[in-house]
């Protein structure tokens, strides 16, 4: 029992110093989210190449992103991002009892830092990779700050229609900047990453509606917006071009 407890020790040592190994720069640089745009003089799109996957995609800060942007990214996807160390016990847990109801693996629980993590690794869909996209993201957590990850999600996370990032999805969808996105279409775009297909607006306008419109009651029940802007949020019309 001794020899098993000192082993099981030492490999948690291990693997909380292997937490610490700085985080591989080269992965985490926008090389291959960003399309390339070719402009006449007056700035007029004549031309955009494809990234390499296979989408469009301008790489944007975070300071060049509306606040409703990242408020309904949380809402929708991980309320907690700025409190753990990047993944999250509580949905691990919770996931787990739906995966055990249900009786067989229906994958929830990533966290933000995770979704960046397999959006730049691909990494196969069972619990043996899963796993190791858990390590990895503690390990972003480690090496970035939070606004750097949510940085990277915003920009490498799937909007549909082959949009990678917030840029390319605002300008796709609502024909603005990101900075210039309202409550409601913050809201609307936060929602489709959950299933871009599944939530297309130029196929299922709908159905992306109602995902909208429960990312904003998130928003209310996490006090992030107030009822007056939860029912202006639910009674603004959205002009997809």
């Amino acid at each position: 029992m001794r020899i098993l407890g000192a082993s099981f020790a030492l490999v948690l040592a291990l693997i909380s110093v292997s937490l610490y190994i700085p985080f591989p720069r080269g992965v985490l640089e926008p090389s291959s989210m960003v399309s390339l745009r070719i402009l006449d003089r007056k700035g007029t799109l004549l031309r955009e190449v494809l990234s390499s996957e296979e989408g469009t995609g301008q790489w944007v800060s975070l300071e060049d992103t509306s606040k409703n942007v990242v408020l309904a990214t949380l809402a929708a996807e991980d309320s907690r991002f700025y409190e753990h160390p990047g993944i999250d016990i509580r949905a691990i847990l919770r996931a787990t009892a739906q995966n055990i109801r249900a009786r067989r693996l229906i994958f929830g629980g990533s966290t933000l830092t995770q979704q960046v993590i397999k959006n730049i690794y691909h990494f196969p869909r069972n619990w043996f990779w899963k796993m190791v996209e858990a390590w990895h993201a503690l390990r972003l957590d480690v090496s970035l700050s939070k606004d750097e990850i949510m940085t990277q999600y915003l920009n490498r996370v799937p909007y549909g229609n082959q949009t990678f990032g917030i840029n390319a999805a605002s300008w796709c969808y609502f024909d603005k900047p990101p900075s210039h996105l309202s409550l409601a279409e913050a809201a609307f775009l936060a929602g489709l990453p959950r299933g871009p297909s599944i939530y297309n607006p130029h196929r299922h306008f709908l159905r992306a509606r109602k995902r909208q419109r429960e990312v904003l009651r998130r928003m209310l029940a996490k006090e992030m917006i107030t009822e007056e802007e939860h029912r202006r949020g639910l009674k603004e019309p959205l002009k997809i071009v």
